[in-house]
């Protein structure tokens, strides 16, 4: 138990500290911002996603609402990384009527640069009061964000409906993006405190069924993590046998864990099998427990606690001794077997990080405490453990 108490601080204090750094406020990154695009269809003034391109032409999802007058005014673009340039668009394609979803064109040539397109999130995970950032050109004002984000208050088969004072009149056909700068849905309602957004599915959807490309898609790691996880671990124990017994070789220590990632930012809960082998003791257990996800990039820090039953089998002296060698004196302790069964508990510290699409290396440190037969040995004060996990 020598470590546990410090385990346990460690992810309290971590647990603390976590909603002020969720609540902070911080600029999108450069390529969110490379999918939004300035719309003006005079006299209207909007925005856009870029959402796919080919060899010849980018494709834009916006508003319907917004190009509506682009037939007789003309529809012209900008794009982030050259806010002060617009270029001649074509209206490609507009949704049926109640579809506010329309597709406009540009020349391959006329962008720089192509944005990365692994920034499509999933708008089924959202949750009541989510936070998500539009992003659009309220009032002419293009490609800010609120600051701290806005946040969801429902979800229907309308889209999203989200609480904001920052959406105005230019923010429809704007990206919503998720806390990871994930496109998640399209602002199609602009007038605050109430907005609207489609979600990111149903819109490009509709760009497919018209006939286009569509190149937005979901990261290879997603950046919140898998939802479930399959890891196995073998680990050693920092104490060993000092009494000079010959151990029969036997399975090493290991572990074979399931995590599934909660509905509360950044909890996830788990079960997992444990096979312990330190000196003289052979511990089988079933446990289940709670613990915290931490991720900077392809880093992640989750601290855990848990607790189940075991079997607990045990070798012990029996006072008595085995003669090998009478001229030399050579004499072995003869050992006798207990088992036991009872609950067990422990925690500890897992360090992932990600390797190649689905695969994760984890290093663990922890500490586990049971119910022991009486003449026990003292069981080690620390497990330090190595594997991978696959994300399902």
């Amino acid at each position: 138990m020598k470590h546990l108490p410090v385990l346990l601080a460690s992810s309290a204090l971590v647990a603390a500290v976590r909603p002020a750094a969720a609540q902070s406020s911080r600029p999108a990154p450069s390529e969110a911002s490379a999918l939004v695009v300035r719309i003006v269809s005079p006299p209207q003034i909007g925005a856009g996603i870029i959402v796919g391109a080919d060899d010849a032409r980018v494709y834009i999802a916006t508003a319907k609402h917004v190009v509506r007058l682009g037939g007789r005014h003309g529809v012209f673009v900008s794009f982030h990384d050259s806010p002060t340039d617009s270029v001649k668009a074509i209206l490609a394609d507009t949704a049926a009527e109640g579809v506010d979803i329309a597709v406009v064109t540009v020349a391959l040539g006329t962008l720089r640069r192509l944005p990365a397109f692994d920034r499509r999130g999933d708008p089924k995970i959202l949750r009541f009061n989510a936070a998500v950032s539009p992003m659009g050109c309220p009032r002419g004002v293009c490609w800010a964000v609120p600051a701290p984000a806005d946040r969801v208050i429902g979800i229907d088969r309308q889209g999203i409906i989200f609480q904001s004072v920052f959406v105005n009149p230019g923010s429809s056909g704007g990206g919503l993006f998720n806390e990871y700068w994930e496109v998640v849905g399209m602002v199609t309602g602009d007038q605050p405190p109430r907005a609207n957004a489609l979600d990111i599915d149903q819109v490009l959807d509709q760009v497919h069924a018209f006939g286009h490309p569509v190149s937005l898609r979901r990261p290879k790691v997603p950046r919140e993590g898998f939802p479930l996880h399959v890891g196995v671990l073998v680990m050693t124990s920092t104490t060993k046998d000092n009494n000079g017994l010959e151990q029969p070789s036997r399975l090493p220590s290991g572990r074979l864990v399931g995590t599934r990632r909660g509905q509360t930012y950044g909890l996830i809960w788990h079960v997992s099998g444990l096979r312990l082998t330190p000196p003289n003791l052979a511990i089988n257990a079933a446990m289940g427990g709670m613990g915290l996800d931490f991720r900077w990039g392809r880093l992640v820090l989750q601290p855990f606690f848990e607790i189940g039953i075991a079997r607990v089998e045990e070798r012990f002296e029996t006072g008595n001794y085995h003669i090998l060698r009478p001229d030399a004196l050579k004499r072995v302790p003869l050992l006798q077997r207990q088992e036991q069964d009872g609950l067990g508990l422990g925690g500890g510290m897992s360090v992932l990080v990600g390797l190649v699409s689905h695969v994760t290396l984890e290093a663990l440190a922890a500490h586990w405490t049971f119910n022991l037969p009486a003449n026990r040995q003292p069981m080690p004060n620390l497990f330090l453990g190595a594997g991978l996990r696959w994300g399902l």
